[in-house]
């Protein structure tokens, strides 16, 4: 929510959609190569052999959606069919109303429904 208004983007603009794809498609393939580093050294997570992903199949391949051709794919599914990956899960996006508190970012990818609201903590009611 916040880039998007920072970038001046309209939350269903095709400008905002695609930001927001290349945004996750980078922090997935960095969280399945740092996954893969680690299965390398430390060895695969219990169950990986018979998952989609120990047969190649990345999330986007289980929804029928192609990739940009922004990372080599080919290359790190190559590697995580060799040495598996570490996690059995990867990603949780947030944010949650605690981290968009401690981050000074909001706390939703919904739209802002204000600019302005009243946060209740146990030290009292502020206007943020």
């Amino acid at each position: 929510a916040d880039c998007f208004c920072l970038m001046r983007f309209p939350f269903d603009s095709d400008e905002a959609k695609q930001l927001n794809r290349d945004i996750f498609e980078t922090i997935y393939f960095g969280a399945v190569e740092a996954s893969s580093e680690l299965a390398e050294e430390f060895g695969p997570y219990q169950s990986f052999a018979g998952s989609p992903m120990s047969e190649g199949q990345f999330q986007f391949d289980l929804w029928g959606v192609t990739p940009s051709d922004r990372w080599n794919w080919d290359a790190l599914r190559e590697r995580v069919t060799r040495h598996g990956i570490r996690n059995s899960l990867l990603v949780a996006p947030m944010p949650t109303a605690s981290t968009a508190q401690i981050l000074g970012n909001n706390e939703s990818t919904e739209p802002f429904t204000s600019n302005m609201y009243n946060r209740r903590v146990l030290a009292g009611e502020f206007t943020v």
